[in-house]
């Protein structure tokens, strides 16, 4: 039983390592590098950002803002335990108990133009 349970162990490890190669190839087919995408489009209206979500297991593609609605209150963008972390405004998510729709995208693929 033990050895069935390290090869299965060891298949969702090399599962990971897959889904992290894939995400590293998406990442360099673009010539402008991650940050130079988020810098672009900080000043920019809305944009849909594309990252992948441990919550959801999954790439989500999310519709928002570098600024919160009808205020001067910008989002942010830095380097936390080396990865790219991009704090923006999501339109579509449900507001929190302050009405708060702010949502953290680690390592983002693709931001782009609405």
């Amino acid at each position: 039983m033990q050895h069935l349970i390290f090869i299965f162990y060891n298949y969702i490890h090399l599962w990971d390592i897959l889904i992290l190669f894939q995400l590293e190839r998406i990442i360099k087919m673009d010539n402008k590098t991650i940050k130079e995408q988020l810098e672009s489009f900080t000043n920019t209206d809305t944009f849909w950002i594309s990252y992948y979500a441990k919550k959801h297991g999954k790439i989500i593609k999310r519709f928002g803002t570098y600024t919160k609605p009808d205020t001067d209150i910008k989002g942010k963008h830095f380097i936390s335990k080396g990865n790219d972390v991009f704090v923006y405004w999501d339109f579509n998510a449900p507001a929190n108990d302050n009405g708060n729709k702010w949502r953290m995208a680690t390592n983002p693929l693709k931001v782009e133009v609405a």
